[in-house]
């Protein structure tokens, strides 16, 4: 994770004492081999934990679950942020977004998790916890 701070101090721009912007290295712009070290990391950090899926809400935590789940040879399933036309049977939360000051209906289609899966969530940046709780709600409706 010392790749990743030096990358946070060295390419991140401190926009306010609440909002970081890593948009050149993970959120608009993605750097791979940051991304496939961050994975391993988390992967080795979490290797012993009987994770059977990785999940993400989009888009800023794709890039760093893909990368995990490689590592882990899980499966990745990422939430969205608005429900398409092809979910017929979503697993729903709604969330604010500290970043875009809106809230969003998450959703998943069900049965991509299962009561029995040990899940791992890996998203961009922490702001409030409200990503999280999101998805704790998803994962108690799976």
């Amino acid at each position: 994770m010392e790749e990743l701070k030096r990358n946070i101090e060295e390419k991140g721009k401190v926009l306010s004492d609440q909002v970081l912007k890593t948009d050149s290295f993970l959120n608009h712009s993605v750097d791979p081999v940051l991304m496939d070290h961050i994975g391993r990391d988390f992967a080795g950090h979490f290797r012993d934990a009987g994770i059977t899926k990785v999940i993400t809400i989009e888009s800023g935590g794709i890039a760093p679950a893909l990368a995990t789940a490689m590592h882990l040879g899980v499966p990745m399933v990422f939430v969205k942020k608005a429900r398409p036309v092809t979910m017929t049977a979503p697993l729903t939360a709604t969330v604010h977004s500290f970043t875009k000051n809106r809230d969003y209906e998450l959703c998943v289609e069900e049965g991509l998790i299962k009561a029995e899966d040990h899940v791992l969530f890996i998203d961009d940046f922490l702001a409030n916890g409200d990503a999280f709780k999101g998805i704790l709600t998803l994962l108690d409706q799976a």
